[in-house]
């Protein structure tokens, strides 16, 4: 995790906001914020990714956690993908 200090006269809005991509949060004042970076969660294809074993083409998640690129386990279960957010379901 890296924190670091933000200050930039153009920005006057209040709150939070998660960069998904970067995984970084920034919290924000007026003209005054902090950016928390987290660090990228690799997983273990050979244990935790269950399309590796399908024969799926790889990386085609672009915020993929895993070496391999596949998509989050939950689009099996969710028809989702929590990581990039594609929506997965029947044909019809």
């Amino acid at each position: 995790m890296k924190i670091r200090l933000i200050l930039a006269w153009y920005d006057v809005w209040i709150g939070a906001y998660w960069d998904r991509g970067n995984r970084t949060l920034y919290l924000m004042i007026p003209m005054i914020g902090v950016a928390v970076t987290f660090e990228k969660r690799i997983v273990n294809c050979d244990t935790e990714c269950f399309t590796c074993g399908e024969g799926q083409p790889r990386d085609e998640c672009q915020y993929s956690q895993r070496t391999c690129g596949h998509h989050c386990n939950c689009a099996w279960t969710q028809d989702i993908c929590h990581w990039c957010g594609k929506e997965f379901g029947e044909v019809k």
